[in-house]
């Protein structure tokens, strides 16, 4: 033992260059107030201290003082009741602790500036089994710019009732080391330019709870890693100031409480990951828990984020022009005042958020306002009870694989230019906020793919668009039940949108709301191969209501099995729909329009190649319009109308429109008159019973009228009827009537009728203008009865025999009776024929040939309709005309002098083109097969082009060449040839040799051609 008493001020071991000082199982006290410099000065010195005791001395300087590359080395060393601020100053040395033991620090304020170690510049320091407890710094480094680092590491120690460590340029690693209970007001760890590591460590914050200290301060370019670590009973972690790395591994953090502060502060480019970490039981209160600003970045991986709680109007997590990607983490049990996630962005730089294979329970809350970006997928959200789970302003959005289950609000809504792309969403038993809806866009665009939802009870909207583009693919809603909300207007309401749906289904739904399926007001809707089968409404609803000028299309789409009260489809407001190549059946509508309602403005702009099946609607099986649409492409496409059924309308049908009065015959007067009330397409209307009033009057020849017959009939199914004869004097000039339909928005129609006109085998009766017939077998001839003529029968009308046709009844005055006889097999007697596909004077006009522009054909001898087309037949008819043709090849070396000849193969030839007209176009004699349907201007084209065709073999030697070319290859069959052939063959030969000149020769056929028909 050393035991020194000096009132001096000196330093008890001054070590030079070289030196070495072993100290083994000793003590140095001191005795009385003695102050010394130090206790040990070494300068490119080694000491190295064993069981050493450094009691009861009170140091102006410090302990021991290292520089110039010095060792010191302590062991097992007590130091107790020694008065100093710093026990160990170093510089460019090294210093080795190992079961350091501090008793007592007499005259130290706690809130002193006490330093354990104090490194000048680079050192290295290796600390074991220490136990701190005493104020002031364990370790402080002053910041140095050199290039060497320091290096320190400490190991299974204690570290309780501190200010902290300041760090400067240093590799730092602690392990198996707590650090709890800190004083510094400002940071436990302040990090400058250094790389920390700490493994296995237990941090407490302790009596600083609540208050502004950082655990960590980390600046220019630091690194911090914690790994296998736990943090407890803290207020706030870290904040960061230029391109910062912080990684926490493995690690739990919990019991954090944040007064209007920031848990975890991100700067200048800093980043942080966290991977199998833990924070449970966080509290942030006015501000947030982490915030990341200035292109930082934030990783969190298979993390679980539990019992987190935030207040105030600061978000949770707040992402400033930086990155934030959670992957295969977990958040639940948390609830926040007002948002978890908020991502903003500058100007300069865009923000990007990313979750990955992560769920959330009981708090999730997202807000983005761009230019950002948001990636999530393979994720989760469930029991959360915020207003909306996603709110993105100006983002780019990218949803995948992600399930929205159990939750209570809104999904996303998405504002001004941003793009959200969902490739496969689930939603699952959500119940949503009262006047809410799933997804709202405003001014975006939007690509969802693999969207279902199934099974479940939605009281509110699934989408409202406004001015935005929203595509739809594999888009599904099954055996889902929409229940009535408060002014809920549809499922999918569209406003100044274009949409389209491809490949997608709704089936099985059912609205329990008087609500539609789709409200489209204004913009577009597409359907692309859709399905959408037995969806339901019975309250009242449409499937979709278009207005405001809207467009929808649909094609290679499927109605099936739906039932609705006010109609599949609703166009109002200038609106137009385009169908094609779809396929609607067995739907239902207990109102007007069993696929489509057309109201006022709204029409039909394409129709093709559609089929209608077992529909059925009150009125308009199929369409219903409150005006006339464009009825022309309803009645020339190709679709087909098969077993549809209305009360009126099996296809088409409108409000009533116009009254209509129907005789027995134009011409003649009977006693009944039939009044019908129609609507645009010509359909009975049969809705209701209508009441018509009829007022007849005769206008005399001064133009004056006496009503003669007035009274109110009942229009039932459509159909009224009364008695009148219209029989008048001759001063009566002709009738007027008026019918007037009740409680019906149709004027009431006015027209004339003309005196009765006898029949021609009538007799007249100027006085009272009744008509009589004459006795059986006469006829009436110049009012005076005669002997029925032997083609015609009479007895009450006149009508002719079988084999003869009537062609018009002429005056009275008259008995020129025009009786024809028909073409054999064509008339059956009293104006009737045989056939029913023909019509017309002598039954030779063809029904079928009505079509389009194409006029009714007609032929004067008989020849029968057509009843099939088959278009290959024509082949038969170029066989002909070839053949033809070969024949004038061969013999028109025999016309070209011969006017006799000539004349003679015109006679003959004339008589065979007349298959040409006898054709029709047709082939009549094969069971009614025809070729084409063509126009009287199409089959003159024909006509001419087969002459042409003649004329051009004609004139061609093709038929010489082909038989020299026979003969020569067989010559056997030369004898077989007849004269006329061999004759014409050696004609050709003296053409060829220029013997015989070939003009008369073309002239001659062009004349003969010339006179075919």
């Amino acid at each position: 033992m050393l035991t020194y008493s000096s009132n001096q001020d000196f330093l008890l071991f001054d070590l030079k260059p070289n030196n070495s000082l072993n100290i083994y199982n000793s003590s140095i006290l001191g005795k009385g107030f003695i102050t010394y410099q130090r206790l040990i000065q070494a300068n490119n010195s080694r000491v190295e201290a064993r069981e050493f005791l450094i009691g009861d001395i009170v140091f102006s300087q410090d302990i021991i003082n290292a520089k110039e590359c010095s060792s010191i080395h302590l062991v097992n060393t007590t130091i107790d009741g020694v008065s100093v601020n710093k026990y160990f100053v170093l510089s460019n040395s090294q210093l080795y602790l190992n079961g350091l033991s501090l008793i007592q620090f007499p005259g130290v304020n706690i809130y002193s500036n006490f330093e354990l170690i104090q490194i000048a510049s680079s050192s290295n320091v290796t600390i074991s089994n220490l136990i701190y407890g005493f104020p002031g710094f364990p370790i402080y480094m002053v910041y140095s710019s050199n290039i060497v680092q320091s290096f320190i590491s400490i190991e299974s120690s204690l570290f309780n009732y501190h200010k902290g460590f300041i760090f400067s340029n240093a590799q730092i690693n602690f392990k198996n080391t707590n650090i709890i209970n800190h004083q510094n007001l400002d940071s436990l760890f302040k990090i400058i330019s250094s790389n920390f590591k700490c493994d296995q460590c237990q941090i407490m914050g302790g009596s600083l709870l609540g208050t502004t200290s950082f655990l960590f301060y980390l600046d220019l370019n630091s690194n911090l890693t914690l790994v296998e670590s736990f943090i407890t009973d803290s207020s706030n972690i870290l904040t960061t100031t230029v391109s910062n790395n912080i990684i926490f591994q493995n690690c739990s953090i919990q019991n954090l409480f944040s007064q209007n502060n920031k848990i975890i502060d991100l700067n200048g480019a800093s980043s942080f990951m966290a991977y199998n970490t833990t924070f449970d039981s966080i509290t942030s209160n006015g501000n947030s828990f982490f915030y990341a600003c200035d292109n930082s970045k934030v990783y969190l991986d298979n993390c679980r984020l539990s019992f987190l709680s935030g207040s105030g109007s600061a978000p949770f997590i707040y992402i400033e022009s930086s990155w934030l990607n959670i992957s295969n983490s977990l958040i639940q049990s948390s609830s926040f005042q007002n948002t978890m996630i908020s991502i903003t962005s500058s100007t300069m730089e865009a923000s990007s958020l990313t979750i990955l294979n992560s769920n959330s329970n009981e708090g999730v809350v997202i807000v983005a306002r761009g230019p950002s970006n948001l990636y999530l997928a393979n994720s989760s959200v469930s029991f959360t009870s915020f207003e909306t789970f996603l709110i993105a302003d100006n983002c780019n959005i990218y949803l995948e694989e992600f399930i929205f289950s159990k939750n209570f609000g809104k999904f996303i809504q998405v504002f001004n230019n941003s793009q959200f792309v969902c490739n496969g969403l689930q939603l699952e038993t959500n119940s949503m906020i009262s006047n809410g809806h799933i997804f709202y866009f405003g001014e975006s665009s939007a690509t969802i793919l693999f969207f279902s939802t199934s099974l479940e009870i939605i009281p509110d909207t699934i989408m409202v668009s406004n001015n935005s583009n929203i595509q739809f693919e594999e888009f599904g809603l099954l055996l889902n039940t929409f229940v009535e909300s408060v002014q809920k207007p549809s499922i999918f309401e569209f406003n100044n949108s274009t949409i389209i749906f491809k490949n997608s289904f709704l089936r099985g739904n059912g609205i329990e709301a008087n609500s539609n399926v789709f409200n489209i007001n204004g913009g577009s809707i597409l359907f692309d191969g859709c399905s959408f089968f037995n969806n339901n409404n019975f309250l009242n609803g449409s499937f979709l209501k278009g207005f405001n000028k809207s467009i929808i299309a649909l094609q290679n789409t499927v109605f099936e099995y739906n039932e609705f009260v006010t109609g599949t489809i609703q166009l109002y407001d200038y609106s137009l729909i385009s169908i094609r190549n779809s396929n609607f059946s067995n739907n239902s509508n207990k109102a007007k329009g069993g696929i489509v309602y057309f109201a006022e403005t709204s029409n039909l702009q394409d129709l093709e190649s559609n089929l209608f099946i077992s529909n059925k609607a009150n009125y308009g099986a199929v369409f219903f319009s409150d005006v006339l649409i464009n009825y022309w492409i309803v009645y020339f496409d190709n679709s087909s109308y098969i077993n549809n059924k209305a009360i009126y309308g099996n296809k088409m049908a409108s409000v009533p429109s116009k009254i209509s009065i129907y005789y027995f015959n134009t011409e003649f007067s009977t006693t009944k008159v039939r009044i019908e009330l129609q609507d645009d397409y010509n359909n009975a209307v049969t809705d209701f019973n209508y009441f018509a009033n009829v007022e007849i009057s005769q206008v005399l020849s001064n133009n004056s009228k006496v009503i003669v017959f007035l009274d109110s009939i009942v229009i039932k199914n459509g159909y009224g009827s009364f008695n009148y004869d219209f029989y008048a004097p001759d001063y009566v000039s002709y009738f007027s009537y008026d019918v007037f339909v009740q409680n019906i928005n149709v004027s009431s129609l006015s027209n004339t009728r003309n005196k009765t006109k006898c029949l021609s085998y009538q007799r007249h009766n100027k006085e009272t203008g009744f008509c009589s017939f004459c006795p059986p077998d006469q006829v009436s001839v110049r009012g005076v009865c005669s002997r029925c003529p032997s083609t015609l029968r009479c007895f009450n009308s006149l009508s002719t025999i079988e084999g003869y046709y009537l062609v018009s009844n002429q005056d009275p005055n008259s008995f020129e009776y025009n009786v024809y006889q028909c073409p054999v097999d064509m008339c059956s007697g009293g104006n009737q024929c045989f056939l029913n596909l023909n019509s017309g004077d002598l039954c030779s006009a063809c029904l079928e040939d009505f079509f389009n522009l194409y006029p009714e054909s007609v032929s004067k001898n008989g020849l029968h309709c057509c009843s099939y087309y088959e278009p290959r037949l024509i082949s038969i008819y170029l066989f002909y005309l070839v053949i033809l043709g070969l024949i004038f090849s061969l013999f028109k070396y025999s016309i070209r002098n011969s006017l006799v000849g000539l004349y003679s193969i015109i006679f003959f030839s004339n008589k065979g083109l007349y298959l040409i007209p006898l054709f029709r176009m047709s082939i009549n004699f094969i069971d009614n097969y025809c070729t084409i349907k063509a126009n009287y201007f199409e089959k003159s084209i024909v006509s001419l082009v087969s002459i042409l065709i003649v004329y051009l073999v004609g004139i061609s030697n093709i038929s010489s060449k082909a038989l020299f070319y026979l003969l020569k290859s067989k010559p056997s069959i030369y004898k077989m040839v007849p004269v006329s052939v061999k004759y014409n063959l050696y004609l050709h030969k003296k053409y060829e040799k220029n013997y015989l000149k070939p003009n008369s020769l073309y002239w001659n056929l062009f004349l003969m051609f010339s006179h075919f028909p």
